[in-house]
């Protein structure tokens, strides 16, 4: 201090020294304690430390100023706590916010899904009656677009955490597969799509839908990334007991100034109503569910690369190599079996109703779960499977198997749900035989109910 002193200080101006002024400062705590006769404070940063620098007039008996004290604090340790407190109180009503956000998603989901069930239902009975190509041509646009909606709600489910992943054993290589072929439709002409995967399976544990969806938002975002065409690649390695899958890109690459910003909800750099911003937030909110991580890289003007590591499945036993009976071009199966069919929502029954109905089943309907139970008390051995909505005013979905199953045991039972947050492993303590998403294609319904009731021939004795 004496050298500095000495050396630097002496014949200077305060002014000089403290606020590296070349006249005096207006802020300076020394001349407004000066001009005031009142103690003057200022928070300063000095080097890498944060101070508070005081200055204080000291008077003589007769009031006049004699001389000014000056002090200096070291706050440098109780300004990094009070920022650490201002950080946490912002994580704290952020995961407020998302709290709230994820109810209000599981609220309208359930009507949304409603509503896009009846109008593709309907759409998909109307393709199998139009006679002429442009009529068909119109009905499937509105199908793209009942189809679209369908995703978005999925979208702002899976990032309100509304939709838990429905986890099942999968060879990673088959999961690439499948959404390579999707992804090349996505990307165009002008994009040069490429895949390596590894030749022996690699079994991870995942929610194959889910996983399919994080790589088609990559996907979309590259693809936004090359107006002018590039190379997208999907890639799998093994790296220590984890599967690195790589996403990568030739694009435009994104900034170094917002990378620690683009997985936030609703971030977007695209403009005003060309994006959600919910993209990236929903892979990073898929990827941490399953028990993984992800990593960026990124150059302006060189391209992006991601890298999602997910943990290698230590099971054993049959994959669900995620392939169904639903061959595109293949008449959905049906059959004479007797339904009954319970909703609350008029739109959704008679959606339902005229889709199973064209498959060759007779429907009976009912708008509650008590109305639905009296149903099973006149007539017993009436019905063959029970289809009905989880969430209805009165008696549950669940209450309604719970009474049945001791009314007509040999009945299957299908519950159905708008919401995202019930998934078949959560409903197996009830014993029903499956749960079904809305909104519903005539395929998936078909398919699903068909295998439903087969299962439950095979385990049923006959009935005389």
């Amino acid at each position: 201090f004496e050298e500095t002193f000495t050396t630097e200080w002496k014949g200077r101006h305060c002014y000089e020294i403290v606020h590296g002024k070349h006249s005096p400062y207006e802020e300076c705590v020394h001349l407004k304690c000066l001009r005031t006769g009142r103690p003057a404070t200022v928070e300063m940063e000095a080097g890498d430390r944060a101070v508070l620098y005081s200055a204080t007039l000291i008077k003589d008996n007769n009031g006049h100023g004699r001389r000014v004290i000056h002090w200096i604090k070291d706050i440098t340790s109780l300004k990094r706590l009070y920022e650490e407190r201002e950080h946490l109180k912002e994580q704290f009503l952020h995961a407020q916010k998302l709290e709230a956000f994820g109810r209000f998603v599981g609220t309208i989901a359930h009507d949304f899904n409603n509503v896009l069930t009846g109008i593709m239902g309907h759409t998909e009975l109307a393709l199998m009656m139009a006679e002429t190509d442009k009529l068909k041509k119109s009905i499937q646009t509105i199908q793209d677009a009942a189809e679209r909606a369908r995703d978005f709600i999925k979208q702002l489910m899976l990032f309100g955490r509304k939709s838990p992943p429905d986890k099942r054993l999968y060879d990673i290589n088959r999961v690439i597969q499948e959404a390579y072929g999707l992804v090349t439709k996505l990307m165009g002409e002008d994009i040069e799509v490429r895949l390596h995967f590894i030749g022996s399976p690699v079994m991870v544990e995942l929610d194959r839908a889910q996983f399919i969806q994080v790589i088609l938002n990559l996907g979309a975002n590259a693809r936004d990334a090359m107006p002018d065409g590039g190379e997208f690649r999907l890639a799998l390695e093994e790296e220590d007991g984890y599967i690195k899958v790589i996403v990568e890109d030739t694009g435009t690459g994104i900034p170094e100034e917002i990378q620690e910003r683009i997985f936030e909800p609703f971030f977007t750099t695209k403009p005003e109503g060309s994006g959600t911003g919910l993209g990236l937030s929903v892979v990073k909110s898929v990827v941490e569910e399953h028990g993984g991580f992800i990593k960026l890289q990124s150059n302006p003007g060189k391209g992006t690369r991601f890298e999602i590591y997910l943990p290698i499945s230590g099971a054993r036993g049959q994959a669900d190599d995620g392939e169904g009976k639903d061959k595109e071009g293949d008449a959905p199966p049906g059959g004479t079996e007797r339904i009954l069919l319970v909703d609350d929502d008029v739109l959704v029954l008679d959606s339902l109703r005229q889709v199973l109905e064209s498959l060759g089943y007779t429907v009976t309907v009912a708008t509650s779960g008590e109305a639905a139970l009296e149903k099973i008390r006149q007539d017993p051995e009436g019905y063959d499977l029970i289809i009905s909505d989880i969430v209805m005013p009165g008696m549950k979905g669940g209450e309604l198997y719970e009474q049945v199953k001791g009314l007509a045991p040999h009945v299957a039972f299908v519950l159905m749900t708008g919401y995202g947050e019930h998934t078949l492993s959560g409903l197996q303590r009830y014993g029903v035989d499956d749960v079904l998403k809305k909104p519903l294609s005539l395929k998936e319904v078909s398919y699903r109910i068909r295998d439903v009731l087969d299962r439950k021939k095979l385990k049923s004795p006959k009935r005389e």
